[in-house]
C-alpha cells in the first residue's frame, strides 16, 4: 500500500460552525468532509493545505495553527490538519469533485454517522479537537515537504 500525506483545513466560524464540503465522487458521494486532499510532489504541507482549501471551497485561507496530526494506519496516511481563516474569495468548486459546501454547527457534526461523514473516526476527532480549540504553533513543523 502506498503511503500518502493528506493536508486539510478546519475553518470555524464565530458561531461554532465548521465549513464542510460534500463529496461528489461516486465511491464517497454525499459524505461530508473537511476541505482536504493529498499533498502533491515537491509541495510544502503549508502550500498544499492552502491549495486544497482554494480548490475545494474557492476561498483563499491563512493557516493559523496546527489543529492535529493523525496517522491512519489502515490506509498508511499521515493527515495534517490546520486551523485556518478565510482571507478572501467566494464559494466556488468543481461539481465533479464537490456537491455542496456548508457551514455546519459542531453539535450537528458530532451527531453525524458513518453514513454521513467521510473517514468517520478521523473527522470526528478533528471536529472534537476544533470544539476544544486545540491549536499548536505552525513553527513546530519546519520545511517539511
Amino acid at each position: 500500500m502506498d503511503k500518502a500525506i493528506v493536508v486539510g483545513v478546519c475553518i470555524k466560524s464565530d458561531k461554532n460552525e465548521i465549513l464542510m464540503v460534500q463529496e461528489a465522487k461516486d465511491e464517497i458521494k454525499g459524505l461530508y468532509n473537511i476541505p482536504a486532499g493529498k499533498l502533491d510532489s515537491f509541495e510544502s504541507i503549508y502550500d498544499g493545505a492552502i491549495r486544497e482549501a482554494k480548490e475545494e471551497t474557492g476561498y483563499d485561507v491563512k493557516l493559523d495553527s496546527i489543529l492535529c496530526i493523525q496517522y491512519l494506519e489502515n490506509k498508511s496516511i499521515l493527515k495534517i490538519i490546520f486551523n485556518a481563516s478565510i482571507v478572501s474569495g467566494n464559494i466556488s468548486f468543481d461539481k465533479n469533485e464537490i456537491m455542496d459546501i456548508k457551514w455546519i454547527p459542531i453539535e450537528e457534526l458530532e451527531l453525524m454517522t458513518k453514513d454521513e461523514l467521510r473517514s468517520y473516526d478521523s473527522n470526528i476527532n478533528i471536529i472534537r479537537d476544533s470544539k476544544n480549540n486545540k491549536n499548536y504553533p505552525l513553527d513546530i513543523i519546519k520545511n517539511i515537504k
